[in-house]
């Protein structure tokens, strides 16, 4: 499934605010007649996007087969800015969050001001990017590392060890994409590692020396939600079909 987050408080069922896992458990549970619960393959914050997500959720087995008849349904009962792809049933041990071997995120940033790009991208007019520097930056922090600069404090991990596979800043069409792939990403994360690189105009003694800080109050601050997108997660090819 895909979906734009700009209207709700992220993927996390809320007690006083609309979420995505909330919405789809109502589309779920109406048209399958019965109450569904379901796990998504990880959390999104407020007005944050997704390009690839994954749930996962039990159904008796005779309706287990419904397929692209579901798709269909979902797709008429949802609204506009919320998309399923494919259903499909799985073997009982496959978890949609805990399966996943990667994930990858985008964050947008653009230059130039445009309508139809609001919400969607985070409009920063006066920001240079020096594409070799920060990415020979970029470089320094994969691997594993402890990222507890880059995350929000009190959460309930209980580890804050990350393997970054790859980030790289790119150049786009008026303005620039952070692109991060890893094993698992913390609260606030992303965002965190963005403002510290435009807070920091992406020098790596600076970068190293807040992520040997593992101090959130050291780090930059986090920038807005609605630039950053989830979009894809990657499962061992068995888990997918």
């Amino acid at each position: 499934m895909s979906f734009l987050g700009t209207q709700y408080h992220g993927w996390q069922r809320q007690l006083n605010a609309l979420s995505i896992q909330e919405v789809m458990e109502k589309a779920l549970s109406t048209i399958l007649g019965e109450p569904i619960a379901v796990i998504g393959c990880g959390r999104t914050d407020t007005g944050v996007h997704a390009k690839q997500f994954f749930l996962h959720f039990e159904l008796e087995e005779e309706k287990q087969e419904m397929g692209n008849l579901l798709v269909y349904q979902l797709n008429s009962f949802l609204p506009r800015d919320i998309a399923v792809q494919r259903c499909f049933p799985v073997a009982d041990d496959v978890h949609s969050r805990f399966s996943a071997s990667r994930r990858t995120y985008e964050y947008f940033i653009h230059q130039k001001k445009n309508p139809f790009l609001e919400g969607k991208s985070y409009y920063l007019q006066k920001l240079e990017v020096d594409l070799e520097l920060w990415n020979q930056t970029a470089k320094l922090l994969l691997g594993e590392h402890d990222f507890s600069c880059f995350s929000k404090s009190r959460t309930q991990t209980k580890t804050n060890l990350c393997t970054i596979f790859s980030m790289e800043w790119r150049s786009i069409s008026d303005g620039y994409c952070f692109e991060v792939s890893a094993n698992r990403f913390l609260r606030n994360m992303v965002r965190a590692l963005v403002g510290t690189f435009i807070d920091t105009e992406g020098n790596a003694e600076r970068m190293l020396a807040v992520l040997e800080s593992k101090k959130r109050t050291e780090a930059g601050t986090s920038v807005p939600g609605h630039g950053l997108y989830l979009s894809k997660i990657d499962y061992e090819p068995s888990l997918k079909d």
